[in-house]
C-alpha cells in the first residue's frame, strides 16, 4: 500500500496515541518533583512520531531509513523509562497504567522494524530520485512476481490433479485384483488390459527398482505357465 501523507501511516498514528498516553501519565502531581524525568519521557514519546514524519517528508529512502531507526530508538527509550517508573516507590500508584503504555511502545518498535526491513530491500531510492524509468522497472518487477506466483499455483493444481488420477487408477486396479482373488481366478491377466499391466509392472525408478506396489503380483503371475511370451518379455 502506498501512502501520500505521513498522517496516513499506521505507525505514526500509533506513535501519536502513545504520546497522548504519556502526557496523560505525566500530568500526575507526582512528576512535579521530577521535572527532568517528566521532560525526558515526554520528549522521547514525541520524538517517535516527529522522526517518522520528518523522514517521510525528506524524499529519499536512505534518509527515511535513518529517521525510522531514530524513531525506533526513541520507542526503546520510552520503554526503558517506563521500566524505571515501575521500580520507583514514589510512582507505585501509577504502576497499573504503565503496562498498557509499554505495550504501545513495543507495537511502535515492531512496526518500525518491519518498515525498516522493507525499505532496505526496496530498489526505489526515494521520491526525489524516482524517475519514470525507475517506476517502469519497479512495475515490471511486480508483474514478474505476480506472474511467477500465478504459474506456481497453476502448476501445483496440475500436479495435484495428476497425482489424484494416479491414485484413483491404482486404487481401482487394487479392487480388481481383490475381486479376482475372491472369485478364485488364477490370474487377472486374462481380464485386465495387458498394456496397462505391463506399464504398471515395469515402471522403475533411477535405481532400477520397481515403482509399482503391485510388481510382485505381476512377477508371480508371469512365472506361472500359460502366460503369453510377449507378456513375460514386457515384465522383465
Amino acid at each position: 500500500m502506498t501512502y501520500q501523507r505521513f498522517e496516513e501511516l499506521p505507525v505514526w498514528q500509533e506513535a501519536i496515541r502513545l504520546a497522548e498516553r504519556v502526557y496523560e501519565l505525566t500530568e500526575n502531581p507526582t512528576f512535579a518533583r521530577q521535572r527532568s524525568l517528566q521532560d525526558q519521557l515526554e520528549r522521547a514519546a514525541v520524538s517517535i512520531s516527529n522522526n517518522v514524519a520528518e523522514g517521510f517528508e525528506r524524499g529519499t529512502t536512505q534518509e527515511l531509513l535513518n529517521f525510522v531507526y531514530i524513531a525506533r530508538g526513541s520507542a526503546g527509550e520510552v520503554r526503558s523509562m517506563l521500566c524505571l517508573l515501575e521500580r520507583l516507590a514514589r510512582f507505585a500508584h501509577l504502576r497499573p497504567k504503565i503496562p498498557a503504555i509499554k505495550t504501545m511502545a513495543e507495537s511502535c518498535s515492531r512496526q518500525l522494524r518491519a518498515w525498516a526491513g522493507s525499505l532496505q530491500e526496496s530498489p526505489i531510492k526515494g521520491q526525489r530520485r524516482l524517475t519514470q524509468a525507475v517506476r517502469n522497472q519497479a512495475d515490471q518487477k511486480n508483474e514478474r512476481q505476480l506472474s511467477t506466483k500465478h504459474c506456481r499455483k497453476k502448476i501445483k493444481k496440475v500436479n495435484l490433479a495428476a497425482h489424484q488420477k494416479r491414485c484413483d487408477r491404482a486404487l481401482d486396479f487394487k479392487f480388481q485384483i481383490l475381486r479376482f482373488q475372491i472369485n478364485g481366478a488364477k490370474s487377472p491377466l486374462t481380464y485386465l488390459p495387458h498394456g496397462f499391466l505391463i506399464a504398471a509392472a515395469t515402471k522403475r525408478n533411477r535405481h532400477g527398482q520397481s515403482r509399482s506396489p503391485y510388481a510382485h503380483h505381476f512377477q508371480r503371475w508371469n512365472d506361472e505357465p500359460g502366460h503369453a511370451p510377449e507378456l513375460r518379455r514386457g515384465l522383465h
